[in-house]
């Protein structure tokens, strides 16, 4: 560690450029299932058209393909013994699109349900109707011949549902499917007098989905012969919902057309069934059915582990030290729901996203141990560049060092979900951290030239230190060192421009460049050049150098130099500090935060201490 400190720090300076990266590719992943038992299929050939590149599903049934333009595909799964099966799905660049497909027993036997559509008084197709087998929810359309059609249906009891806006709702049950029948289900519709239209609205669209909450979103195309006095959403675990059955939202209205609702208290990992409606005085009319599946909300008792070292190889299956990978990337792309990998001490290239969802990857391991208590050190990568899919996820124990901007940035967008634990970014060049959740980290003579150095976008971090970062150079008027961030616990001391701190609790914020902060509790505020607050209490602060009143262990007495032996300065309390037992509690989050900055109880006393660190 020492070591690292004395190098001489090197700025190098890239032209201007945008903050994010813009990703011109996309990718696609998903699984391979057997349509009866749910079972994943290994060893299935899996072709993308119309590029025609292939690939072979792994034993939990994945595939995936990178690298892909924008664009509509076609994804074909087939294995023998199989029927053939496909899915159309669209590209996004730097979006990941899910196909997951189904195969069907080829020597089993299937039936069919099939039908037209008519107006009872004219007799004519009625084409648009939404035909919705039950119990699956799953619907067609009718085309301007007014048929439908459900093939490959296993055998058993069905329910047809036909919905059409300004006609009334078609149900038949107890629809019984043989082995090897086809099943003739014909409808005649009536319709609503001329004066008696119903309103007519989209389908839902289903955003930020987590474990126990989703935002729903639908609009209204036409409100019907009266106005709307009711629009919203009904959920529940069956596709059979109406606003009798199943659980209502009343829906929020986004402009004239669109409303939203934010559904939440849903379980964890939770596959859920959704419509919307809208109601004027001659009744209500529903939307298609989607469906949604909540997120796995738990990343403790890991079912795999996956060991990676540098004496490994990727050909291995990572289930020991004695059989580790070499790479992380393997042990990434071998990972499945709940894995996680550890990882010997050495250099290894930068941590990059994957299909794979709940995996912690920890660093630092030497190579013997049976637990992630044994660790002592840190591993060293390039990189890191991971969402976890949208789930929660860990990296813990890594060093970031002396790595410049290209061909990626050091650390670029880890998902909201993501925690940084116990890593240390030292002398990087260009764009750090954006968001997570960052706990027990150092970041340490960090530059940038072309972006925010440290965008934690709302994120809370804590008991991390921040000293010599700056990106003054940043050729826009704004620079920002740190932005966006909750600090707790924290040391800033020797940064640039820091634009902004949206809440600070507890910290110590010394001879900084100008600092803008929203919000600031029980924190010292020393030597610093500027310092803008909106709302502030309990805090200390002094416009200048003098340490008499704070009583700092050993503090640095300038503004705006690097130190260079930074870890000698010391701004822990000494004894008769007015910082002692001086703060407020009330601000302060004992339950989640029960350690100061040294990971030393806080509060010692009855009255908390104002500063990162507790005397």
């Amino acid at each position: 560690m020492k070591r690292l400190l004395y190098f001489i720090l090197i700025v190098i300076l890239f032209p201007a450029c945008t903050e994010r990266m813009v990703e011109t590719t996309g990718s696609v992943y998903g699984t391979v299932q057997d349509a009866k038992t749910g079972n994943p299929l290994n060893n299935c050939n899996v072709l993308l058209n119309p590029l025609g590149r292939s690939t072979t599903t792994g034993s939990n049934g994945s595939f995936h393909f990178t690298n892909i333009e924008g664009g509509e595909y076609t994804i074909q799964a087939n294995k023998i013994g199989y029927a053939t099966n496909s899915k159309n799905i669209t590209v996004v660049p730097g979006d990941k699109s899910r196909a997951d497909i189904l195969l069907y027993d080829a020597t089993s036997t299937v039936g069919k349900i099939y039908g037209t559509i008519t107006d009872i008084s004219s007799g004519s197709p009625v084409p648009g109707c939404n035909v919705v087998i039950l119990p699956s929810g799953e619907s067609v359309t009718t085309g301007d011949d007014g048929a439908y059609v459900w093939a490959n249906l296993q055998p058993g009891e069905y329910s047809i549902q036909v919905v059409k806006r300004n006609y009334h709702t078609a149900r038949k049950n107890n629809l019984i499917v043989n082995a090897g029948e086809s099943l003739q289900i014909d409808f005649q519709l009536s319709s609503f007098g001329a004066n008696e239209r119903l309103p007519e609205i989209g389908g839902v669209s289903i955003s930020t989905i987590t474990s126990s909450s989703i935002r729903a979103e639908s609009f209204v195309i036409d409100q019907g012969s009266s106005s709307i006095n009711e629009r919203g959403f009904v959920y529940g675990f069956s596709p059979e919902l109406t606003v009798d059955n199943g659980t209502k939202i009343i829906a929020r209205s986004g402009d004239n057309s669109r409303f939203y609702a934010e559904v939440n208290n849903l379980q964890p990992s939770t596959r859920y069934y959704i419509i919307s409606y809208a109601i004027n005085s001659f009744g209500v009319t529903y939307s298609t059915i989607e469906s949604f599946t909540t997120k796995d909300n738990t990343i403790d008792n890991p079912e795999t582990v996956i060991y990676v070292s540098l004496k490994g190889d990727d050909n291995n299956d990572g289930s020991s030290w004695q059989k580790a990978k070499r790479t992380i990337q393997a042990a990434l792309n071998a990972a499945k729901p709940k894995t996680e990998i550890w990882v010997s001490v050495g250099e290894y290239d930068r941590i990059y996203d994957y299909s794979a969802y709940l995996v912690s990857i920890y660093g630092g391991f030497s190579g013997q141990e049976t637990s992630k208590d044994q660790r002592t050190r840190k591993s060293y990568v390039a990189g890191i560049y991971f969402t976890g899919n949208g789930y929660p996820a860990i990296i813990d124990g890594f060093i970031v060092s002396e790595q410049s901007g290209t061909p990626f940035y050091p650390v670029v967008s880890v998902g909201s979900n993501i925690t940084i634990r116990n890593c240390e970014f030292l002398r990087n060049t260009n764009h750090i951290v954006n968001g997570g959740t960052i706990e027990n980290c150092i970041f340490l003579e960090n530059r940038s030239t072309t972006s925010a150095l440290i965008l934690a976008s709302s994120a809370t971090v804590s008991n991390s230190k921040f000293v010599n970062n700056d990106c003054s150079e940043r050729p826009t008027s704004m620079p920002n060192t740190i932005k966006k961030a909750n600090l707790i616990n924290c040391l800033i001391a020797n940064n640039g421009l820091i634009w902004y701190i949206e809440e600070a609790c507890n910290c110590t914020i010394v001879n900084n460049d100008n600092v803008e902060i929203s919000t600031i509790y029980n924190s010292i505020i020393w030597n610093n050049r500027s310092v803008s607050t909106t709302h502030e209490d309990g805090n200390i602060t002094v416009n200048g150098n003098t340490n008499e009143s704070i009583l700092f262990m050993n503090p640095a007495f300038w503004i705006g130099a690097g130190i260079d032996n930074w870890e000698t300065y010391d701004y822990r309390l000494s004894a008769g500090s007015v910082c002692i037992n001086n703060g407020i509690n009330l601000y302060y989050p004992i339950d989640d935060y029960p350690t100061d900055l040294d990971s030393n109880p806080r509060i010692s006393d009855s009255v908390i201490d104002i500063g990162a660190y507790e005397y």
